[in-house]
């Protein structure tokens, strides 16, 4: 699990999000998720961002459609 992730589930169970934000997207191009798989434009998947209270930036985090439905996180 990367860095990232490990922030993302730390703020779920706080409730420290400064803000956050899932969208469902598509893409023109082939595009590599932050979960390893690949998808096109005729797949979905999850856009996240996420700012926790006194962190210096904001992350992102992208998944798709399957991997962001067996995390349960969505």
């Amino acid at each position: 699990m990367s860095a990232a992730a490990v922030e993302l589930e730390a703020g779920l169970k706080l409730g420290s999000f400064a803000f956050h934000r899932v969208e469902v997207r598509h893409t023109r191009l082939k595009r590599r998720c932050d979960c390893g798989c690949w998808v096109d434009g005729s797949e979905p998947y999850h856009y996240q961002v996420w700012k926790l209270v006194g962190a210096a930036g904001i992350e992102q985090r992208l998944d798709c459609e399957f991997c962001a439905r067996v995390d349960g996180r969505y």
